[in-house]
C-alpha cells in the first residue's frame, strides 16, 4: 500500500511537471494562461489527465499573477493547498513573469 501511494506521487508530480510545460509554451505563445487548462488539448497535449488520487479533473485557478495547479493528494480532500502553507495537496504554481 505504501509502494502503491508512492507511485501515484510520483505519476502525479509527473502529471503535474508536463502539464506545466505546457502550460509555459502556451503563456510563451499566447502571452497569458488559459483560462482552462483543457485548452491545451490537443496543440500542447494530448489529453488533461485525472487526478489519480481522487478520479477528479486536477485543480487549475488562474489569477491576474499567473496559475496554481493541484492535486488534492495522497489524504484525497482539496485543502485548497497555494504553496504557502502545508497540505498534502501537490502544488505546481506558474507566475506571469518568473524571475531568472
Amino acid at each position: 500500500l505504501l509502494y502503491d501511494g508512492l507511485v501515484t506521487k510520483c505519476r502525479t508530480s509527473l502529471d503535474l511537471t508536463r502539464l506545466g510545460l505546457a502550460l509555459r509554451g502556451y503563456h510563451a505563445e499566447k502571452g497569458m494562461y488559459p483560462d482552462s487548462i483543457e485548452a491545451l488539448v490537443p496543440l500542447w497535449v494530448s489529453e488533461v489527465p485525472r487526478d489519480l488520487f481522487s478520479d477528479r479533473p486536477l485543480v487549475y485557478h488562474r489569477d491576474e499573477n499567473g496559475c496554481t495547479l493541484r492535486s488534492v493528494g495522497p489524504n484525497g480532500k482539496d485543502e485548497a493547498g497555494d504553496g504557502t502553507k502545508w497540505t498534502d495537496d501537490l502544488v505546481l504554481t506558474l507566475r506571469r513573469n518568473p524571475t531568472p
